[in-house]
């Protein structure tokens, strides 16, 4: 038989499943005033989510994608990106939007079907956070159908 493959696969591991250190962690892990912060984050996002799921459910709000399970990935993005990164978030990264300058309000007003929701401050102040591509890429398709550009 012939072998069409090997390869390893390369972790690295901080915590066995006891919680237990098993190697030095990461320099931001022992800043507890940066940890507290992130936690905090990650609560807020949990909390932002839960408001939104709540108000879906009861018709108050159209569809929403729940981001439950996803608030560390969310916040950790969010956190460790430069202010001058470029941020094209997809519809479950509201940590780190929350991270980027863009406030509660405004995710719930765009979930919310309110277009002044995709208006975001943290855009307007160059934080880059980006709004959706749905405008823009709808204006470029409406372009496109009139011959001026092919995509």
């Amino acid at each position: 038989m012939k072998t069409v493959a090997e390869f390893k696969i390369q972790y690295q591991q901080y915590l066995n499943e006891n919680a237990e250190v098993v190697q030095d962690l990461p320099q931001f892990a022992s800043d507890s005033a940066h940890l507290i912060r992130l936690y905090t984050s990650m609560l807020r996002t949990r909390l932002l989510d839960a408001k939104a799921v709540l108000m879906q459910r009861t018709g108050k709000m159209g569809t929403y994608p729940s981001s439950l399970g996803q608030e560390a990935v969310s916040t950790g993005l969010g956190d460790a990106m430069r202010p001058e990164d470029v941020f094209f978030p997809y519809y479950r990264d509201q940590g780190a939007l929350m991270e980027r300058g863009v406030s509660m309000a405004e995710i719930l007003s765009y979930w919310g079907g309110d277009e002044r929701g995709a208006d975001r401050k943290a855009a307007r102040l160059r934080l880059r956070a980006c709004a959706s591509l749905r405008g823009p890429l709808q204006r470029l398709l409406r372009l496109s159908s009139y011959g001026k550009y092919i995509i």
